[in-house]
């Protein structure tokens, strides 16, 4: 699925929801029953996160690119080995597949991608700036 203005003003939708849930709770003083007034580092970043939430959401459950697992190697002594039991080894782990989730995970995701979304839209742009 191609990330589209449609896509982006529904998640947006969703996701406002969930961080309006959120505000609401910060906000609320338990005690007298009332809204509070003050505005916190904790609601920019919940705003902050609202932008992010589709393209967070997006990269979670959408993008259906091949993406490989980053490999670390490290020097180490080999014994001779010959040519052709290095060509049966493996290049690498691969990623799995995306699957969808289903409808009852869906909540709990978006209340947990509304709190990481700048951190994984980060990462994302990280990864996509590092491999390109």
């Amino acid at each position: 699925m191609h990330f589209s203005g449609r896509y982006w003003v529904q998640q947006a939708g969703c996701g406002l929801v969930v961080i309006g849930f959120l505000f609401l709770l910060g906000h609320w003083d338990y005690v007298t029953g009332q809204l509070l007034t003050h505005f916190s580092v904790w609601d920019g970043y919940l705003m902050v996160s609202w932008v992010c939430f589709p393209w967070a959401k997006w990269v979670v459950l959408e993008d259906t690119r091949n993406v490989q697992v980053p490999i670390i190697h490290r020097h180490q002594r080999e014994q001779p080995v010959s040519v052709y039991e290095k060509m049966q080894e493996l290049r690498g782990p691969v990623a799995a597949s995306k699957q969808t989730l289903r409808w009852y995970w869906r909540g709990p995701l978006d209340f947990l991608l509304a709190i990481l979304a700048p951190i994984i839209v980060g990462g994302f742009v990280a990864y996509s700036v590092g491999s390109n």
